[in-house]
């Protein structure tokens, strides 16, 4: 790391080395020293600085002059020298020649050309140039191999060309480079920047900006008005200032819209100049985008990203009325002559205007959500002031009230139904921002407790005041051009006249101050009645159920069952006789199991010896009989209908048919009793038919007519086709024809006899009324008495309760506060139902703190959340902070022409995946790229799409929508390996989030996983997309302004490579899942996914995990038709996180026995034939047999590969969210022609659209 070295006091007062030499001599002898300190209290050699082989500086003290390290007196001892060791920080004082050690980073910066963006790191000697072998590799023709050479000399870095180079404008040869120094190299401009480390300042509540130079001779300011830097401010002096989100910018913006050099702020002569630094965004000025430098005028909005800075100019401090101090922007007179020029700043817009609207409407320049909202609900109108004008049904508020026409206060909050507004008026100036709603509902508070006053803050009125030359404010009676030197042509010596002013800052402080003292008063948690378990309540519900069960169980066994009944029953089974035999049972326990079946063992006690024939030996008595149809006329209890409904259903349709609709048969009679074959032979040899003795032919029962021909058949029912059929055969049973059923006979009661008398009846609905009735109120009663005793007896110590509450002062103020993801909340409602105080709610699909003041601090909201959308932090401190790529607002990568999506980009959901694979293509296009360029471009294609899951396919047929040129490079054997594999067969793929619009072509809809997989492959074959499948990408490298991709198989060998104009990375995060860590992990049998349960039956399971999917993967293996054997390893010690129906089938499966879970384990080894367990919490090991692991373990972040092609991670807060996929989708469609509309494919109906 370089020296820094900082000279506070003596000649070299305000100079700054920055070096990284091995030494540095500090004297007075010139001939003898590299910094000359001219001091004669300064030996000759004084000191010096060495860098240490295991990195730091040491100083060596030489001299016996007076030296100090920190206050410490130190010198050299006896004529030896001393060695001390430096840190950062440490201040030297040589003779009062004082000066600061502390690190720094240098670094070279590409600001244009073809490495725009590149850095390169300087701790020593660098070589830059375009040969291959440079330190710093610029891609430039008018670029030598080695052009510049830099050295680390003890003064700092130098510089030497060895081809023309142009330093901060003027050519030279040499030279010890500062900061902010600019070298033109060919085409190509590099600036050498210097981080001091101990001069970053420290972040702000409002922003996390940070300024790293400041201005000198300041004679104006920046203020930021709009964006997440609100409220700080840059000094406007000589120096340059540079705005953008990279960290060598003077002030460094939070901004996704921001280009890392954006905009450039330069002082020309007496005026500042804004010059856009080929931004994408663009940068705008009073509204007016700029190509070229632009002058600034006092008071003008300069809008860079989302924020929107004011230009203060010629700034100075003036006494308004009643005393207060407030900060003025004041111009001659004559810039007024102009007239007014009201704007408007909106959500980091700048609108110059004289009219906005707010409503409903798309037209509205502010849209307002609700169906409450007018059309156009309300405008603020300029009238020598803004105005706000309603125009609405359900009205429109300023501070609390309503309003028809009223002048805008200079702060106050605009509430539109439920939609809030901060609004600041400054002279012309007017910033409407969306409030946060706790900040709103306090300025509306701060309004109503100062309604009353005359110089209420929301309602002050500052009148502006003439200033005269020397800045006092002018008496009355005295106006504009009175005064010392004025006049009207606004010459040097003219009066300046305040343009606008307001008392900044004094609500916010307000506001701040009472959400300070809310939170200090914050009254103690205790649990109250609504959270505690109430035992009577318990008691009660006991009662009741006990109470029931009793009833029932008397009406069971007193009654023998008889009030039980409440269907018919057959004369057989009502009758004495049936009762008698039941011998005490109740009347349905006597032929039905517990279960309702049909017991067969218990017919067998009435009817022995009626074993079935063999052919029906598997079927009950109740497959054939039926029961519970009155009392009718069939004796057999329905056996016969069953034959011929059920298992022989339509069996001798036609040869039943009455002889009518058989033209054709003889009139032989009914069908004689049951013949032997000999008899039936003889009958048939000799007939008389009409008169006529005759003999019957063989083939008149031995065959069939097929046509005009005889063939042989069986006699089946040849009968029929003489003798008659249809009711006389029905009621000659099917027993004509074949075997006997049952082989014994039934033996029946005489008619009259006793045991025919009915015993039981099906009861009426009056009597089934009345023990509906009785059952309902036996249940009902002691819960009521007990309700109303236990309300009764709360409203008698409510009282109390509150007075022991006022007794006890404040005990646990609450300082977690929620910060939620919009981006990764996908509105499941699991911290809803998981928070036992009822402060979130889902408001359009996404967790919200509703009830903050009901917070118990308890975190189970956080416990609760599987996304990560959702955490809770201290609120002094700033919210907790997640890595994330590197991307602009439209998910292009520093390295300019390559683009991220998908989960990796941090944006999860297959919705999201497919519009930010559209977003990108079209984003490529709207750049200005032309399809066919790849050709000019010696490219293979115009874009190369790395992955084919939604992002990807996505991608590609929008290039083919676009007419560009592409390939998809997929690793594995199929398109969309993540869902094919990681979503088991049958699962349920919903169209997450549900507000966000499928803007892609790619179809998406609530329905299974093989649905959607159809959908696709049917797309990839109709377009014939081109993937090219197991060619996986190891580098991507940029060479000029195009790409190079290296391919591999799937062990990582070579393979080739293809280039490219722009490249689209559609990567997620499981392509790489995580491995167990231990022996063994590397086996076969472990596996990462489960595509089809029904592949694993009969085996031994383990399944590792605690999240959703390896819930559903035990859930999928332990279903009772699998016969698996499962174990199931967690790492906590219980279920997290997981979805509230997967908690309940999972806690469900586990009560059934049909899986093994062992809470706080670790997988120790895996063997072919077992796994081995250690616990957590006493270290012991349990081994398991086992045949399969499934590790649902997640997968490996593709970090580490997106830093190495150029990607970087930066650290932004947890509820950071990129913007919507779907405006971003169609803000990228902007203007572009598409060669073909692909024509999507139609949801089936009766599935939701989103």
């Amino acid at each position: 790391m370089p020296l820094r070295l900082s000279f506070d006091s003596g000649p070299l007062a305000g100079i700054h080395i920055v070096t990284s030499a091995q030494q540095i001599r500090l004297g007075r002898d010139p001939a003898q020293n590299d910094i000359l300190l001219t001091n004669p209290k300064v030996s000759r050699r004084h000191a010096t600085i060495e860098r240490s082989v295991r990195g730091g500086y040491a100083l060596e003290v030489m001299g016996t002059g007076p030296t100090k390290l920190n206050g410490d007196a130190i010198s050299s001892v006896g004529g030896r020298s001393t060695v001390h060791a430096l840190s950062t920080g440490d201040r030297l004082d040589f003779g009062g020649i004082e000066l600061v050690v502390s690190e720094a980073e240098a670094k070279l910066i590409a600001v244009s050309g073809s490495a725009a963006g590149r850095e390169l790191a300087i701790d020593g000697p660098a070589r830059i140039g375009s040969g291959r072998d440079c330190d710093f590799v610029l891609a430039d023709p008018g670029v030598a191999e080695e052009h510049l050479i830099i050295s680390s000399t003890p003064l700092g870095f130098r510089a030497e060309a060895r081809a023309p180079v142009m330093f901060n404008g003027s050519p030279a040869d040499s030279r010890v480079l500062s900061h902010g120094d600019e070298l033109v190299l060919g085409t190509t401009v590099v600036r050498f920047a210097v981080n001091a480390r101990d001069e970053v300042g420290v972040e702000s509540s409002r922003s996390s900006a940070t300024v790293i130079a400041t201005a000198t001779n300041a004679v104006g300011e920046l203020v930021f008005i709009s964006g997440a830097a609100k409220g700080d401010r840059i000094p406007l002096g000589d120096n340059q200032i540079i705005l953008g989100t990279r960290g060598d910018c003077t002030f460094v913006l939070s901004d996704m819209l921001a280009s890392p050099l954006h905009c450039a702020i330069s002082k020309a002569g007496d005026q500042f100049v804004a010059t856009d630094l080929g931004s994408e965004s663009g940068t705008y000025i009073n509204g007016e985008r700029i190509y070229q430098g632009t002058a600034l005028k006092p008071g003008d909005l300069v809008a860079v990203g989302a924020h929107v800075v004011e230009a203060r100019l010629i700034g100075g401090v003036t006494i308004a009325n009643k005393g207060n101090t407030i900060f003025t922007t004041m111009a001659p007179g004559g810039i007024l002559d102009q007239g007014p020029q009201p704007r408007f700043v909106i959500d980091g817009r700048v609108f110059k205007s004289r009219k906005i609207v707010l409503g409903r409407a798309p037209s509205c320049d502010v849209i307002v959500d609700g169906p409450a909202v007018s059309r156009e609900h309300c405008a603020v109108v300029w009238e020598n002031g803004f105005v706000v004008r309603d125009t609405s049904a359900a009205g429109t508020y300023v501070d609390d009230k309503r309003v028809v026409q009223q002048l805008l206060p200079p702060s106050g909050v605009l509430r539109v139904v439920d939609t809030l507004f901060r609004v600041t008026v400054r002279g012309e100036v007017c910033t409407i921002e969306r409030a946060d709603a706790a900040l709103a509902q306090a300025a509306v508070d701060v309004a109503r407790a100062h309604a009353g006053a005359h110089l209420s803050m929301m309602s002050r009125a500052i009148n502006v005041a003439d200033v005269d030359r020397g800045g006092r404010a002018s008496g009355p009676g005295s106006g504009p051009g009175v005064g010392p030197g004025s006049g009207p042509g606004g010459g040097p010596g003219e009066g300046m006249r305040t343009i606008f002013r307001m008392d900044a800052g004094a609500l916010e402080q307000e506001i701040a101050n009472r959400k300070k003292e809310m939170r200090r008063n914050a009254p103690a948690w205790r649990p109250s009645s609504d959270l505690a378990r109430d035992g009577a309540l318990r008691g009660a519900v006991v009662l009741s159920v006990l109470a029931a069960l009793a009833l029932c169980g008397g009406a069971v066994v007193l009654g023998r069952g008889k009030a039980l009944v409440n269907h018919p029953l057959s004369p057989a089974h009502s009758s004495t006789a049936f009762v008698e035999k039941a011998q005490g049972a109740t009347v349905c326990a006597a032929c039905h199991t517990a279960g309702m079946q049909v017991a067969s063992a218990s017919c067998v006690s009435c009817h022995p010896r009626f074993e079935a024939r063999k052919d029906h030996a598997s079927i009950d008595c109740g497959g054939c009989h039926r029961e519970h149809e009155g009392g009718n006329n069939d004796r057999s209890l329905g056996a016969l209908a069953s034959c011929t409904a059920s298992c022989h259903a339509g069996q001798h349709a036609k040869d039943f048919a009455p002889s009518a609709n058989v033209p054709f048969q003889l009139a032989a009679g009914p069908l004689p009793g049951k013949l032997d074959s000999v008899a039936l032979h003889a009958a048939h040899s000799r007939v008389t038919l009409k008169g006529i003795e005759s003999g019957i032919p063989c083939t008149a029962c031995h065959a069939s007519l097929q046509g005009t021909e005889y063939i042989e058949g069986k006699p089946g029912l040849a009968c029929f086709r003489c003798h008659d059929g249809g009711a006389q055969a029905m009621q000659t049973g099917c027993e004509q024809c074949h075997a006997r059923e049952h082989a014994e006979t039934m033996v029946r009661l005489e008619p009259g006899s006793a045991g025919l008398h009915q015993e039981m009846s099906t009861p009426t609905p009056i009597a089934a009324l009345g023990w509906a009735t009785g059952l309902a109120f036996v249940a009902g009663a002691p819960s009521l008495l007990f309700g109303t005793w236990i309300r009764i007896r709360r409203r008698r110590s409510q009282s109390a309760i509150v007075d022991e509450m006022k007794a006890h002062p404040a005990e646990v103020v609450k300082r977690l506060v929620h910060s939620i993801n919009d981006s990764k909340c996908v509105g499941c409602n699991m911290c809803v139902q998981a928070c036992p105080a009822s402060v979130l709610e889902l408001v359009d699909h996404k967790s919200r703190v509703v009830n903050f003041d009901s917070c118990i601090q308890c975190k189970k909201c956080e416990y609760a959340c599987a996304f990560d959308a959702l955490r809770m932090h201290d609120a002094d401190k700033p919210p907790p902070m997640i890595p994330m790529p590197s991307i602009d607002a439209f998910h292009e990568t520093p390295v300019a022409g390559m683009f991220l999506v998908g989960q990796a980009s941090g944006t999860p959901q297959v919705k999201n995946a497919s519009n930010l694979g559209r977003a990108a293509v079209q984003r490529i296009v709207q750049q200005g790229y032309r399809a066919g360029s790849a050709r000019h471009m010696g490219c293979d294609v115009d874009v190369v799409i790395c992955g084919s899951g939604p992002a990807g396919l996505s991608a590609a047929v929008t290039c083919v929508e676009l007419g560009l040129s592409y390939v998809v490079l997929e690793k594995e054997r199929e398109f969309a390996w993540t869902v094919r594999n990681y979503y088991h067969k049958g699962k349920e793929v919903m169209a997450e989030p549900q507000d966000v619009t499928l803007e892609a072509t790619l179809p998406h809809w609530d329905t299974r996983r093989e649905d959607l997989l159809g959908a696709w492959q049917e797309l990839v074959m109709q377009h014939r997309i081109d993937i090219r499948y197991q060619h996986a990408v190891l580098d991507v490298k940029k060479e000029g302004d195009r790409f190079i991709v290296h391919l591999g198989d799937a062990k990582g060998t070579p393979m080739g490579q293809v280039t490219g104009a722009r490249v689209v990375l559609a990567i997620g995060t499981l392509g790489n899942p995580r491995k167990l860590g231990c022996p063994g992990d590397e086996l076969e049998k472990v596996k990462n996914s489960l595509v089809d349960p029904e592949e694993w039956n009969h085996q031994r399971i383990l399944v590792v995990g605690g999240s959703d999917s390896a819930v559903e993967v035990v859930l999928a293996l332990c279903a009772p038709e699998r016969n698996n054997q499962v174990w199931f390893s967690t790492r906590g010690a219980k279920l997290e996180g997981i979805k509230p129906k997967n908690r309940k089938l999972i806690e469900e499966a586990l009560a059934a026995g049909r899986f093994q879970i062992k809470y706080a384990t670790a997988v120790a080894d895996v063997t072919p034939t077992g796994v081995g367990l250690t616990f957590k919490e006493d270290g012991r090991r349990e081994d398991i047999p086992n045949d399969v692991v499934f590790a649902m373990i997640g997968g490996n972040s593709p970090q580490k590969w997106l830093q190495q092609i150029g990607i970087p991670y930066v650290d932004k807060p947890h509820s950071w969210s990129p913007p919507r996929t779907d405006h971003l989708s169609a803000k990228t469609a902007e203007g572009l022609i598409s060669v073909q509309r692909l024509m999507r494919r139609p949801i089936p109906t009766g599935l939701p659209r989103h």
